[in-house]
């Protein structure tokens, strides 16, 4: 419930914002008012740093509220590793565990545009709720030396799951986009996203060192906006 008051507050905010410094917004239907889009960037939170990509579908409501638009999205950030150990088994065996991270989650974001500069630059800004679907796992493989083959070899021993949540959030972002004639727009974003985990969802043997951090990323993107319709 905090979530969505929490949003509804970005957005009442940002619509007081927008509709001040805007000049003259749309009276009616203007077109196009769906777009699909995607972009890609960089995305950190307290635990590792990746490659963020999103994808979305935007509705223009500005024909009923000034400047407003509705957007849904998916998005994935791909984090490397965030630790490589390998243990000595013996004089030729090692156990190799690799933690890696995963982020998929879907959006809901209202944003409110205007032009302060005229012309093809819109500036926007605005928040939202989000599910995320949070992930970290070990994976283990033990390496040998092969005499027959003069060569090492790995063979998969098992995953440990350390943690797999599905966390409820909000975001807020703002952005520019550049107008590319009939075509869409080029698009630079900040996001930023805002979530809660307790320390007792991750493994016993994982919360010393990753229980108190925060995954709510922060992100940087670019791409293009498609107009549809």
């Amino acid at each position: 419930m905090r979530i969505v008051k929490f949003s509804i507050y970005i957005l009442v905010a940002s619509f007081l914002v927008m509709y001040d410094l805007s000049p003259v917004y749309a009276q009616g239907v203007q077109y196009p008012i769906v777009f699909w889009g995607i972009n890609a960037g960089y995305g950190q939170n307290e635990l590792k740093s990746g490659v963020a990509l999103r994808s979305f579908l935007r509705y223009s409501l500005e024909a009923y509220v000034p400047g407003f638009q509705l957007e849904v999205s998916y998005g994935r950030i791909f984090f490397g590793n965030l630790a490589k150990k390998e243990v000595p088994i013996n004089s030729t065996d090692k156990e190799i565990k690799e933690t890696g991270i995963g982020n998929d989650y879907a959006a809901l974001s209202g944003s409110f545009h205007m032009r302060p500069f005229g012309g093809g630059v819109i500036v926007y800004i605005g928040g939202g709720g989000n599910i995320n679907f949070l992930r970290a796992k070990t994976k283990v493989k033990e390496r040998y030396w092969d005499d027959v083959v003069n060569d090492f070899h790995e063979i998969d021993k098992g995953t440990i799951e350390l943690f797999n949540q599905m966390v409820t959030g909000y975001h807020v972002v703002a952005g520019i986009r550049f107008l590319l004639g009939n075509i869409g727009t080029f698009d630079v974003e900040l996001r930023k996203f805002f979530l809660k985990t307790d320390l007792n969802d991750w493994l016993e043997e994982a919360r010393e060192e990753y229980g108190d951090k925060n995954w709510g990323e922060i992100s940087f993107n670019t791409g293009l906006t498609v107009n549809i319709w």
